[in-house]
């Protein structure tokens, strides 16, 4: 599973919700609290958990989207940000009574209130990996407000304050690129100007000089360790947008030409240093502009109907989400787009949600999982493009007569994501189960298994060579030291391996009329079979004995293990063979 790269966004904070026009800037922070307040009123209650799953054409209804309640949403409290780092780890942040960051493990089905060491309204989050984040924003009124900074090292067991150079204002978005490199947006209230406030050791944080100190800035995002973006607009009306960059990991930052005169930037994404998209709104329309040169030339792209654009993600520089949102009389609705061809036109992917405005949306790949956040509730829809092609593993092998082989197939959709496939297996000789993939050699010669979706032309293969022994009874006996990819893979919590261990001392001989045979002795082995975590501890003992020369399987049952990768290794004196597995609970 592979989270998004270069991606991580503010929300439409201090931006007029319900009118489409900004007189100034304490109207806009004025305009905040109402926008909280109208956004607490979402009542998507009392829906059952049940993900779909659908091709990339066509529409489907709202409610195929799956609404979770969190506990910041039922405390009447707002959520302003998320990051995922996979389809079940996630952090929210926001504001509530009950606590301004929560946390999910299971693709947000279930949702743990984490502890702060300061109340405070956040409005940005970002994740290294499962243990090392940051969360952002600001804590006390408006004009003695001061900026909050938050560090975990454990997943959020423990939330840390950090010390900002900016004694007054509040942090808008925040960006790392390691667990100790990393950048935040905001607003100095003593000087009333912009800041971009930067740590290389994820300690201690410093502002970083940029050209356009009267702006508001929205959003912050990398591309990788020296490219980097943020995005935003002048703090006077009529709004004008404005987009930095960075070539030298934010040393410098300099103004990039876009074609615009008039609106408010509120997201940026990157998929690499070259293609990039950054949207929002104007008065009337919700605004989206695209470059493929790393911002050297921004250039203005068709968006989709509706008042605001508040946020983009990308899978590849080709495929790309984006939610909108739309005034209509007395309430807003979202609508989340889709694109195929690196934004030049989009597509509804679902009819509009009512009565609801989105503030990020967020896509992670493993099956396209799209996560909606609407401030007190979250959308959740997994989500693929059409089956384009089944890999089979392994994709040779070797197997004498009377061995097995498990074989497994992955699908994948154009953008090179993974499609959920149920496949259904065949061969041209020997034998297979059609519904688990395990191979029997019954006979020898040169064969091919395949693997197919019912309803789909697209199939997978696998070449199988069985060598001709001319030994009877060989189907007992194994010639070579082999450790099978375990199956089901990924599994929860039991999965099956198998292993052969081979014949010693073999000695052969051809008789006349080009018949062999071959003489061998038993030679027992001892052997190990042993799982390890990502961190090289030993968790489990699958095997621990002399054995003499065949095939073997063993089952593990891991209900007692955390999801994640785990090792496991087949060992005979010198020899050993290493193979990977997941559990996904």
């Amino acid at each position: 599973m592979y989270l998004l790269a270069g991606h991580h966004r503010r929300l439409d904070r201090g931006v007029p919700v319900p009118t489409m026009k900004d007189k100034d800037n304490r109207e806009a922070h004025m305009w905040r609290k109402i926008h909280t307040s109208l956004k607490s009123m979402l009542t998507f209650l009392g829906m059952a958990f049940a993900v779909p799953i659908f091709g990339f054409s066509g529409m489907v209804s709202a409610q195929d989207w799956q609404f979770v309640e969190t506990p910041i949403g039922i405390s009447r409290g707002v959520m302003n940000s998320m990051h995922f780092i996979d389809k079940y780890t996630g952090w929210i942040v926001g504001n509530s009574t009950q606590g301004d960051i929560i946390h999910t493990t299971n693709g947000g089905i279930d949702w743990t209130t984490q502890q702060t060491p300061v109340h405070a309204y956040l409005v940005g989050v970002f994740f290294v990996d499962a243990n090392i984040g940051y969360a952002v924003g600001s804590e006390g009124s408006f004009g003695n407000a001061t900026p909050v900074i938050l560090k975990t090292e454990n997943g959020g067991e423990q939330w840390l304050r950090q010390t900002s150079p900016v004694v007054k204002g509040g942090l808008s978005d925040v960006y790392f690129m390691s667990a100790e490199e990393g950048w935040a947006t905001g607003t100095d209230s003593d000087t009333e100007e912009a800041v971009v406030l930067h740590t290389s050791d994820g300690a201690t944080w410093v502002q970083s000089n940029h050209p356009v100190p009267q702006a508001n800035l929205s959003a912050i995002a990398f591309a990788d360790a020296h490219y980097g973006w943020i995005v935003g607009s002048t703090l006077s009306y009529p709004y004008q947008p404005i987009i930095l960059a960075t070539s030298n990991g934010g040393q410098n930052w300099t103004e990039q030409t876009q074609p615009l005169t008039e609106g408010n930037l509120l997201d940026v994404f990157f998929a690499n240093p070259d293609s990039g998209w950054a949207v929002g709104k104007n008065d009337t329309s919700a605004i989206v502009l695209r470059t493929t040169n790393g911002g050297a030339t921004w250039l203005s792209a068709v968006a989709p109907e509706g008042n605001s654009a508040s946020s983009v993600c990308f899978l590849t520089p080709a495929h790309g989400y984006l939610a909108v949102n739309t005034w209509q009389s007395s309430s807003w609705s979202v609508a989340v787009h889709k694109t195929s061809d690196g934004g030049e036109t989009w597509d509804q992917l679902l009819t509009s949600i009512p009565n609801a405005y989105a503030d990020k949306v967020q896509v992670v790949r493993g099956s396209v999982h799209i996560f909606l956040l609407l401030s007190n509730i979250l959308g959740l829809l997994q989500e693929h493009g059409q089956l384009a092609r089944i890999d089979v593993d392994p994709a040779n092998v070797t197997i004498q007569v009377g061995g097995m082989q498990q074989f497994t197939a992955t699908g994948y959709d154009t953008t090179g994501t993974q499609v959920p496939v149920t496949p259904q297996w065949t061969t041209t000789g020997g034998s297979i189960n059609p519904q688990t993939g395990l191979y029997t050699a019954t006979t020898s010669g040169n064969f091919t298994v395949t693997a197919s979706v019912q309803g789909s032309p697209v199939t997978g293969s696998a070449t199988v060579h069985v060598p001709t022994t001319g030994v009877e009874r060989y189907d007992q006996v194994a010639t070579s030291f082999g450790l099978c990819q375990n199956y089901p893979n990924p599994f929860n919590p039991r999965t099956t391996i198998s292993y052969s261990l081979p014949v010693q001392n073999i000695k052969s001989k051809v008789e006349r009329g080009g018949k062999g045979t071959l003489d061998f002795e038993l030679s027992t082995l001892y052997i190990t079979l042993k799982v390890f975590n990502v961190m090289g501890q030993e968790v489990a003992t699958l095997v621990d004995e002399v054995k003499e020369p065949g095939y073997y399987t063993v089952t593990w049952d891991a209900s007692e293990m955390a999801s994640g990768v785990y090792c496991y290794r087949l060992t005979a004196g010198r020899s050993s063979i290493t193979r990977r597995m997941l559990i996904l609970k």
